[in-house]
């Protein structure tokens, strides 16, 4: 198990290299419980960092529980909530072990198409139907 001291300066080490990245992605400050957003094509997503993790949420739940079905790692499907968790040592919080795992679902998230053709038009599925004679 690694020193308290060892611990905190891989926190640090982490929220750096976390703030770097996800401000280079887009990533823009903001007020209020989570500390980013960022315009996705899943709609905006909120970002926050803690020691060791990376939290967010999609607002829109149906786009993002579409784009996080597609990479296989699923957000909450009740909340939007996508997190990533990583263990409490210090070579696990290393920026170039961290930035792997972000960087593959972020350049993905970015790329991402919706796919819109299985999506219903409203106004059919919502058309009232003629009283019954």
């Amino acid at each position: 198990m690694p020193r308290r001291s060892q611990l905190a300066k891989a926190h640090r080490t982490f929220r750096a290299a976390i703030t770097e990245y996800i401000e280079r992605m887009g990533a823009v400050r903001i007020e209020g419980y989570y500390e980013y957003e960022m315009h996705t094509p899943a709609g905006r997503l909120l970002l926050s960092i803690g020691d060791g993790s990376l939290f967010t949420k999609f607002e829109n739940l149906l786009l993002g529980r579409a784009f996080t079905a597609s990479v296989d790692y699923p957000c909450n499907p009740f909340t939007g909530q996508w997190q990533f968790h990583h263990p409490d040592e210090p070579d696990a919080l290393a920026p170039s072990v961290v930035r792997v795992q972000l960087g593959y679902y972020f350049e993905e998230l970015l790329a991402w198409k919706p796919d819109t053709s299985k999506v219903r038009d409203i106004p059919s599925v919502c058309r009232i139907l003629p009283p019954k004679t």
